[in-house]
């Protein structure tokens, strides 16, 4: 079966790739985000499935935005760390910070 939806209009046909999104709450995970990470980079997705990875950096005073960074580049993987600053809701308000970004 053909997970692919061709979607028209004034540009022409394009084709949506099907995708599987994680988001990482993560507080001050520096010493553990690597291994994290490595645990989806040995994931074996689907031929023409894409995995979007978004790490939420939640009010960390560490060095987990960079750790992240470095990690996804290093597993291969698209990474993008969104970082919060004063969320008072803990792990749901980082990922309601993540929901409303993408």
């Amino acid at each position: 079966m053909n997970n692919q939806r061709v979607v028209t209009g004034s540009i022409g046909a394009s084709y949506m790739r099907p995708r599987i999104v994680a988001f990482i709450p993560a507080h001050n995970e520096e010493k553990s985000i690597r291994d994290c990470l490595a645990g989806l980079g040995d994931q074996l997705l689907p031929n023409n499935v894409e995995l979007d990875v978004f790490v939420i950096a939640d009010n960390c005073t560490d060095r987990t935005k960079e750790k992240a960074e470095l990690a996804g580049d290093e597993f291969d993987l698209n990474v993008k760390v969104l970082v919060t600053e004063g969320n008072k809701q803990r792990k749901v308000g980082a990922l309601n910070t993540a929901w409303k970004k993408i």
